[in-house]
């Protein structure tokens, strides 16, 4: 099991693409790592609050807002891992043209 995206393609031109597309998965994976922690700690937030600080009122303000940032991390990271897979679909295109006999039909 190899933990680089896209193992099989094998570039001529375009290794630079490969490489972004590359590192916007990872960048995509660790979007959404991000976006679960903070639905998580929102959500134990929400269920056990802190106790109040006394004083003249005793009011607990936690909100939910922290789940929608985390749902726009969670779309975020989805679209920049589809535009990674779409970069690494170029990649594999180019390295299927066949080298000397293509005549651009």
């Amino acid at each position: 099991m190899s933990l680089i995206p896209f193992p099989n393609i094998k570039p001529r031109n375009l290794g630079l693409l490969l490489f972004v597309a590359r590192m916007l998965t990872y960048f995509g994976v660790v979007l959404i790592g991000i976006a679960v922690a903070l639905i998580a700690a929102t959500l134990f937030n929400y269920l056990f609050p802190p106790p109040p600080i006394s004083g003249s009122t005793e009011t607990y303000s936690v909100g939910l807002s922290g789940i929608k940032g985390g749902i726009f991390i969670i779309a975020a990271g989805f679209f920049v891992i589809v535009l990674s897979n779409i970069f690494a679909a170029i990649v594999s295109w180019e390295s299927s043209l066949s080298s000397a006999g293509h005549n651009g039909t």
